[in-house]
């Protein structure tokens, strides 16, 4: 062994033992006893569990979930205690609870200036609550709820306006009436997005789910057919109107553990394709939208319902980042939304079938 390889192997051990030490030491000697609090294991040796929950975007549901399992108080950190119960919050965040902020509330500063929120110095924070204490005093309070109670009643009104209808697009015999309710109590309606999926795996090589099949053919193919069938002659009333169909990245490059819904995929692609054609020369905008892998439930299903989340999957989109990439779309008028590989799914198909279905479509009218 050389020189060079034996001062690699030393430096390797002593930055091992380092990190032994580091992380493990402050957890066998738990000087403040935080042992006694139960939560995941990994949680008491290092802060990056919780910074792989947080950046999968699931934190409050995954730390609700850890308290429903293990209580009140919950380890999630080092030195990092949730405490789930009302009646702590006067305990740990009253002004006179002796508790500090962390340097967690650093985060929250914009530039140098602190407020009485992000402030970890209890002087400095002292003197600022003492300048906003006359405006939540009990009086004032008082006097701001009819104000309070006057915008709240409004934003209900706006929200109640708007309206919303339940269906489960898989029950297609109940379709007909959906739709001639929808189009009596809200007329103005001069948009159909569908958006519905189910993506489940299936393994024809042992046993086949045919009844997950049929649901998932009735969802992704079915329902959205006959939703269109039945809006079309409401929204060519309109002056302008559209029909955005949801495809997927998969239609263009299946995978096998969720053959049927690629398949449905490839269909909506097809059927979009066609309809955009039939429709060309009525007021209705016919777009298909074909997101990539974002971060949903739509994989609930899998082994891993994880699996299209950005620790698992870095090049998943967030819902934030997709929606950006549709309003972009919009905003340009384009007939096919897309991005990253369900972008070159588009761009390939028009590059390879764009020409032949022009010419195609043109001889059918």
């Amino acid at each position: 062994m050389d020189t060079g390889s034996s001062h690699l192997i030393e430096y390797s051990t002593a930055l091992g033992a380092l990190a032994v030490i580091y992380y493990v030491l402050p957890y066998l000697l738990d000087p403040y006893e935080y042992r006694r609090f139960s939560g995941p294991p990994l949680a008491g040796l290092t802060n990056w569990w919780m910074h792989s929950v947080v950046k999968g975007g699931r934190h409050c549901e995954v730390v609700q979930q850890l308290h429903e399992k293990y209580g009140t108080f919950v380890r999630l950190g080092p030195n990092h205690i949730s405490i789930a119960d009302p009646d702590a919050l006067e305990a740990v965040y009253g002004h006179s609870s002796g508790t500090l902020k962390s340097d967690f509330y650093h985060s929250f500063k914009n530039g140098p200036r602190t407020n009485t929120f992000n402030t970890l110095d209890r002087v400095e924070h002292s003197k600022k609550r003492r300048r906003l204490a006359n405006m939540f005093s009990p009086q004032n309070v008082l006097a701001f709820q009819p104000r309070v109670r006057s915008h709240i009643r409004e934003l209900s009104k706006e929200i109640g306006a708007a309206g919303y209808f339940v269906v489960d697009i898989g029950d297609i015999p109940s379709l007909p009436a959906f739709v001639e309710r929808i189009t009596k109590e809200a007329p103005e309606v001069d948009c159909l997005l569908n958006n519905a999926g189910i993506q489940k795996p299936l393994n024809f090589e042992q046993s086949a789910d045919l009844g997950a099949i049929t649901q998932e053919i009735n969802t992704n193919i079915t329902g959205l057919v006959h939703l269109c069938a039945l809006f079309i002659p409401h929204l060519k009333q309109k002056p302008h109107a559209s029909i955005q169909n949801v495809g997927s990245g998969l239609a263009y490059v299946p995978i096998s553990v969720v053959p049927v819904y690629c398949a449905t995929k490839a269909f909506v692609k097809s059927f979009t394709l066609s309809l955009r054609e039939q429709l060309r020369s009525t007021n209705i905008n016919v777009v298909e939208i074909s997101p990539p892998l974002v971060e949903s439930d739509l994989h609930r299903d899998h082994a891993n319902p994880d699996n299209n989340k950005k620790t698992n999957a870095p090049h998943a989109l967030t819902q934030e980042e997709w929606i950006t990439y549709v309003e972009k779309g919009w905003d340009e008028g384009k007939e096919e939304i897309g991005a990253g590989f369900s972008q070159v799914g588009i761009d390939a198909w028009r590059k390879a079938f764009g020409e032949s279905h022009s010419k195609m479509a043109s001889q059918s009218h």
